[in-house]
């Protein structure tokens, strides 16, 4: 979901924005001053009074810069130097100027008071600001032409300190250097320095390939001075505009030529700052595309207050494009290419403002583990208000944890070494001051138990058990719906299909988790096998009659010896029992001789089948499941059945007085 930009002049018809903007807002938003670098408006794009060429800063790339007074509220500095090329010759030059706006006067939109307060001459296009290490005051740093000095003027509630603190460092900047006098196009160029206040980088434009580098020193922002160098790359034809540090002040990014002609400004490179040492930073160097991709990278890039970075991209029309998680290792960098769409007119730099107003990191927040399971933490947050990056110290008051026990992480993680009560103290500190914040914290570890996973079949019910090391035993399950008691430490879940359970500590908020695996139950289907009835596939079988167990109709295939209702209950691999619904049997065909005095011993029979009757037989046929006939005889008392398969037979007797038929099992 990328931003909406809010112009700040009319783009009905598209915009051409020069270098040089800036702008000032109430603290709630609302933009109250703009200046171009040469004029000075109010929030609705009018000139003040006596806000006309208060400077030459329009097209340069840091060409104005609007500071509120530390003073007086009410008061405005509006800082502005020359642009290295929209001069015809020196004699229009001026250098670092300011004007002072009172946004008091003209109803409130502000007038001007003051102007034309040159600090120093020769000042082209670069100019940058932060944060004094007292985290009040500001330092203005300009790089004066035909030198390597550096001019930092301090600005207090006093006002604007006219003595600068003079460094030198890096490359004598003149236009001599490009072969030929008057190259103004050379003077071009841009100046930043990183939000935490530490280094500050100088990239110049050149001419006709001669000069085009990008320099990077260490700052101090207590004294004010510059240097020394700690870096220095070409940076070809691309334009002077882009590079920005990132918001944790690790990282540099800057525009560089593609490998093809007349490739300007077709990469975005990113280096890595954080070993301080230039080898490895020139080292570090990575291309976030192909440099042969057909983005150009045409303007500014500025760090945006959600910590990503805005870049202008492409040439009428122009767009943004959006730099995610920009302090990341260069693999992990996102780019959202041409994201916003700006207009059918150039758009070329941003409003300028002080990187490290984006790096206010005052606050810090320590979390620490407190529930067994999962990825719940207590997190304490500690603020000191301070507004200047400081470098930080916890002491977690855990002397037990060792060398854990600091940390120099704005945003740590410990993990206590025991319940208690605990003193955590917050250092910040720079070269200009210290504080220290403390904040008693108490320290209970809980651990959550939700008990086993379980397995239950289709329509059964599942008991559930929670309890807790180190609070009470109060607890929130989900899903609630499917239990009787969802606040009960000790419900009962009677679930359609396989559920996670989450049992909530409360009030710690802390989390254990169960499964329960619903087994789906198939019920078994009767049909007719023969004069046998059969059931589908499991793993037992027990066959019923009119609700009777039949006692050792234990197979798959059952002989239905008398007319009922015949169902069978079967179990499969899961242990989860089914009963299948009732299956009519008549029997009719034969004499009714079931009850008669004739017995077949053993049942089941293994190799030999005997017969004890009273009743005088001829002959006998014996059947299989199917009902076919395997073996017929005259009759005898012993039957050799050792050939036949196991199964489930009949034996069929016949003699003067009817037909008799008996199930028999061979095992």
């Amino acid at each position: 979901n990328p931003p909406n930009p809010i112009y700040s002049q009319n783009c009905a018809n598209g915009c051409n924005s020069p270098e040089g903007n800036s702008t000032m807002d109430d603290g709630n938003g609302n933009v109250i001053l703009q200046s171009t670098g040469s004029d000075v408006y109010d929030g609705n794009w009018n000139v003040l009074p006596s806000g006309n060429a208060i400077g030459r800063g329009a097209g340069a790339s840091n060409g104005s810069l609007i500071l509120q007074h530390l003073g007086n509220a009410s008061l405005y500095y509006v800082f502005s130097v020359d642009a290295g090329t929209n001069l015809n010759d020196d004699t229009l030059a001026v250098g670092l100027q300011y004007a002072v706006v009172d946004i008091s006067l003209n109803g409130g939109t502000g007038g001007v008071i003051s102007k034309h307060n040159v600090l120093t001459d020769s000042a082209y296009e670069k100019m940058s600001c932060t944060r004094h290490c007292n985290g009040v005051d500001w330092w203005l740093v300009v790089n004066k032409w035909g030198t390597n000095a550096y001019y930092s003027f301090k600005i207090s509630a006093a006002g604007v300190d006219t003595v600068p603190v003079i460094s030198h460092a890096g490359m004598v900047m003149s236009d001599t250097l490009a072969g030929y006098a008057f190259s103004f196009s050379y003077r071009a160029g841009s100046m930043r320095i990183s939000p935490n206040g530490k280094w500050l980088g100088n990239r110049t434009k050149g001419s006709n390939g001669r000069g085009r580098n990008l320099q990077l020193f260490s700052f101090n922002n207590q004294t004010g001075m510059v240097g020394p160098r700690l870096f220095l790359d070409s940076i070809g034809n691309s334009l002077e505009d882009v590079f920005c540090f990132s918001p944790n002040s690790n990282k540099l990014y800057s525009a560089e030529d593609g490998s093809g002609i007349n490739e300007w400004g077709k990469n975005l490179v990113v280096y890595d700052l954080s070993s301080l040492d230039s080898t490895i930073i020139a080292a570090s160097e990575m291309g976030l595309l192909a440099d042969t991709n057909s983005i150009y990278f045409n303007g500014g890039i500025q760090i945006g207050i959600d910590g990503m970075l805005y870049v202008v991209t492409d040439y009428a029309p122009s767009y943004i494009t959006i730099i995610d998680n920009p302090d990341a290792d260069s693999a992990d960098i996102v780019m959202h290419l041409n994201q916003i769409p700006i207009g059918y007119s150039t758009f070329h730099n941003f409003t300028q403002f002080p990187d490290c107003i984006f790096a206010r990191k005052h606050q810090g927040v320590l979390r620490t583990r407190k529930c067994s399971y999962g990825l719940e933490n207590e997190t304490i947050i500690l603020d000191t208000m301070l507004n200047v990056v400081h470098e930080f110290l916890w002491d977690f008051g855990d002397p037990a944890s060792g060398v854990n026990n600091t940390s120099t992480e704005r945003n740590p993680y410990h993990e206590f070494s025991a319940p208690g009560t605990y003193t955590i103290s917050l250092t910040l500190h720079n070269a200009c001051n210290q504080f220290t914040v403390t904040q008693q914290f108490i320290y209970n570890f809980v651990t959550v138990n939700a008990g086993t996973d379980a397995t239950i079949c289709a329509g059964d019910t599942a008991f559930l058990s929670a309890n807790a090391t180190g609070g009470s035993n109060n607890f929130l399950w989900q899903p609630s719906n499917l239990l009787n008691d969802s606040l009960s430490n000790t419900p009962f879940a009677t679930p359609s299909s396989t559920t996670l359970f989450i049992a909530s500590h409360q009030p710690s908020g802390c989390v254990d988790t169960l499964m329960v695996t619903v087994n789906s139950i198939a019920i078994p289907i009767i049909t007719q096998v023969g004069f046998n009835l059969g059931s589908t596939n499991a793993t037992s079988y027990q066959w019923y009659v009119n609700g009777v167990a039949v006692l050792g109709a234990t197979l798959q295939e059952h002989f239905p010896s008398q007319t009922g209702n015949y169902t069978v209950v079967t179990t499969d691999i899961n242990g989860c029992a089914a009963e299948s619904v009732p299956f009519n049997v008549t029997v009719v065909g034969v004499n009714d001789l079931q009850s008669s005095n004739t017995v077949l011993y053993p049942n089941p029979a293994r190799e030999i089948l005997n017969i004890t009757t009273k009743t005088k037989y001829t002959s006998y046929i014996i059947y299989n499941s199917l009902g076919a006939i395997l073996m017929q005889n005259n009759f005898s008392s012993t039957i050799n059945i050792k050939q036949l398969p196991q199964g489930v037979y009949m034996l069929e007797l016949m003699g003067e007085k009817g037909i008799e038929q008996k199930m028999w099992v061979k095992e």
